[in-house]
């Protein structure tokens, strides 16, 4: 008969950011047999699914496995959850310093080419990063990437910016790129805390209501576009450096002695209706926006990263694929 361990529950909260056997048993520090055994209880009973790319095992969790994940991160049984960033809507870009000479022709034989405004755009998939060149420059579109924090998965994505810079410089005799770490090279970045205990309760008013309460504003989105719900980072200059400020905010927030009708009348009535002729938001999703609002606030006021330096703009960024995370 399946019952639902403490190490059971601590693989489906950890698999997200820790797909295999190794990384999984690194994590929690239990054998790499011991997790198999697990993971293959897990698998047996719907909770996980399993794909071999490149001879490694790389498990996801299932649709099943998404909705019960919630469950394991409430009640005197709670399991203590580090933090998982899910990092995405990443794009990086890289100033075209020099031409290559003959590129024109080289890219004919790989590279799909379409013409979005009045110039030639160009498009590969290299090391898994959807590539895009415009006239004055590369862009890199990476897929998303899960970690315990956002520093890390954004050092990666710099990391494989430059092995790309290399790999394309020394492909294409002539170009010369300009460094992608440079200021202002960041072109969007999301940053989504999984299972945020603020993001948590909007699921639970959401289910309890019957319809999705969400929240979204210039710097901040608490919303389950994947299924799990999660409080992101979503300003291109202020991302990162919001989601380090972000948890003690919150913290000092929720632990603060106001209730929520007394946060409401502080930030103000935040609105009686999502859009005319949807739900009317009840009492406690008003509340909900207006935690959030102030947790915005809080970020906005801690969040000063150097300006970036000015520079003329490009022609417009392209549009980001669809199938790019």
């Amino acid at each position: 008969m399946f019952k639902f361990t403490k190490l059971r529950k601590k693989i489906l909260l950890s698999i997200l950011s820790k797909p295999t056997n190794k990384s999984l048993s690194k994590y929690l520090q239990i054998s790499k047999q011991t997790i198999s055994d697990n993971v293959r209880i897990l698998i047996q009973n719907g909770f996980i699914e399993e794909t071999i790319a490149f001879n490694v095992r790389l498990y996801t969790l299932t649709a099943k496995g998404i909705r019960t994940c919630p469950s394991f991160l409430g009640g005197d049984e709670a399991i203590p959850l580090k933090n998982q960033i899910r990092s995405h809507y990443l794009v990086l870009k890289s100033a075209i310093i020099r031409e290559a000479r003959e590129w024109a022709k080289q890219a004919q034989e790989s590279w799909i080419i379409s013409h979005p405004k009045n110039w030639i755009e160009y498009r590969k998939n290299i090391f898994d990063i959807m590539v895009v060149k415009t006239p004055n420059f590369f862009f890199y579109f990476f897929p998303e990437r899960i970690d315990d924090d956002g520093f890390s998965n954004v050092d990666s994505f710099i990391g494989k910016a430059n092995q790309l810079k290399k790999f394309l410089e020394e492909e294409y005799q002539g170009l010369v790129l300009g460094s992608p770490e440079k200021v202002y090279s960041i072109q969007s970045q999301h940053h989504a805390i999984l299972y945020d205990d603020l993001a948590m309760e909007y699921a639970k008013t959401s289910q309890k209501e019957g319809y999705k309460i969400n929240y979204q504003s210039d710097r901040i989105h608490i919303d389950q576009s994947k299924g799990i719900p999660e409080l992101e980072t979503v300003n291109k200059a202020y991302a990162l450096e919001d989601l380090n400020k972000l948890t003690q905010s919150k913290e000092d927030i929720i632990r603060s002695p106001l209730s929520f009708a007394e946060l409401v009348s502080i930030v103000g009535k935040i609105a009686q209706a999502q859009e005319r002729g949807q739900h009317q938001l009840t009492e406690t999703a008003t509340a909900l926006n207006a935690t959030a609002k102030l947790v915005e606030i809080s970020v906005k006021l801690q969040s000063q990263p150097t300006a970036p330096s000015p520079q003329e703009e490009p022609e417009s960024k392209p549009k980001r694929p669809d199938y790019v995370g």
